[in-house]
């Protein structure tokens, strides 16, 4: 997915660890996401996770690309920085 100038995968994930109301651990189910500057997804900017019943109220696809989405926006300042570090005058590192 493309948002915002940013390519962004996701991937189901099952081993997600999160704290439930007690304290405990609890493994979930979710998304694992990468977040890229480039098409060829060679300039990994940033990686989150997205829990199932955490910040996901279901494992719908159309969910999960909406947490990414809300993701990117709430970083989307410090992603535009690093980018910017990574182009000089157009040219990547």
């Amino acid at each position: 997915m493309i948002y915002r100038g940013f390519y962004i995968t996701g991937c189901p994930d099952s081993g997600i660890e999160r704290e439930d109301k007690n304290g405990k651990p609890v493994i979930c189910n979710g998304f694992f996401y990468q977040v890229f500057t480039d098409e060829d997804m060679r300039f990994e900017i940033d990686n989150f996770c997205g829990a199932v019943g955490f910040e996901l109220p279901d494992d719908s696809v159309e969910n999960a690309e909406m947490f990414a989405r809300e993701m990117v926006d709430c970083q989307y300042k410090e992603y535009s920085r690093i980018s910017d570090e990574l182009t000089m005058g157009g040219v990547r590192l």
